[in-house]
């Protein structure tokens, strides 16, 4: 046997106020801070405001605007001696591969050694066969 109770009906909530009168009610409870102080101040914030964002936002769009045109900011390298850097380097490039070719000819020697020792040829200081 299944037995089902019936609740009460809940009570109607109220109905609001009209909008008008709440508007009214919060100007007069809740002033905005802006209303109450004297227009020097309100301007003296908005002007401090104002630098503090000028500050802050500078840097960032300073950066965007050279994105945008496309320039990079000079790393403060002087050119006559980024020139010096340039021929160092080339110098440093001459010289890699000249030490490549001394690897190469070390190389090659040692082969040669490797084979005479091989051969039973021995081989003197003076680079000559005994």
């Amino acid at each position: 046997m299944i037995m089902l109770a019936q609740a009460p009906i809940p009570p109607m909530p109220p109905t609001p106020p009209d909008v008008g009168v709440v508007q009214e009610v919060i100007v007069r409870t809740d002033p905005s801070l802006l209303a109450t102080l004297p227009p020097q101040m309100v301007a003296m914030v908005i002007i401090s405001g104002l630098i503090v964002a000028g500050i802050v936002l500078h840097p960032l769009l300073k950066a965007i605007a050279m994105l945008i045109a496309g320039t990079t900011r000079d790393a403060g390298v002087d050119p006559a001696e980024f020139k010096e850097m340039r021929s160092r380097i080339a110098e440093l490039e001459q010289r890699q591969s000249q030490v490549r070719e001394l690897e190469d000819r070390v190389d090659f020697a040692e082969r040669l050694l490797a084979e005479r020792s091989r051969d039973g040829v021995r081989v003197e200081r003076g680079g000559g066969a005994a």
